[in-house]
């Protein structure tokens, strides 16, 4: 059963087939320099037990109780996976890199991720402009 084990907020993600998956600045909080602003980041989603060999449609919105700030939808990408590890914890890691993305306003937002429709995980984060 496909789950995810990780979603990583950070300033900047890399991936090198030497090093694998990188995440640089981890974030526990956006903080754009002032709110209405924009911010850029990255966004790492680890998934497990995931058939990555066969085509998958993701989703994944950012939003808080008033605006939807950030969404993306399409094809995830095809990896064969040769590592012969159980099938439970193959998967994939999929990092998107979030450019100016616009916050109206502070507070709590949600990160949700759905794969082929189906409600896989979420996890929250606050937004507050940089204190001068």
């Amino acid at each position: 059963m496909t789950r995810i084990s990780d979603i990583i907020f950070c300033m900047n993600a890399s991936s090198t087939q030497a090093r694998g998956m990188c995440a640089n600045g981890i974030l526990t909080s956006i903080t754009p320099e002032q709110i209405p602003g924009q911010f850029s980041f990255a966004v790492i989603v680890t998934f497990l037990g995931l058939d990555a060999s066969k085509p998958h449609r993701i989703k994944v919105e950012m939003f808080n109780e008033s605006e939807v700030t950030a969404s993306v939808e399409g094809p995830m990408p095809i990896v064969h996976d040769k590592t012969g590890l159980p099938d439970d914890y193959k998967g994939l890691n999929l990092k998107m890199d979030w450019n100016k993305v616009k916050f109206c306003t502070g507070g709590e937002y949600t990160l949700t991720v759905a794969v082929d429709g189906i409600m896989l995980g979420e996890k929250k984060v606050f937004v507050m402009a940089k204190q001068g």
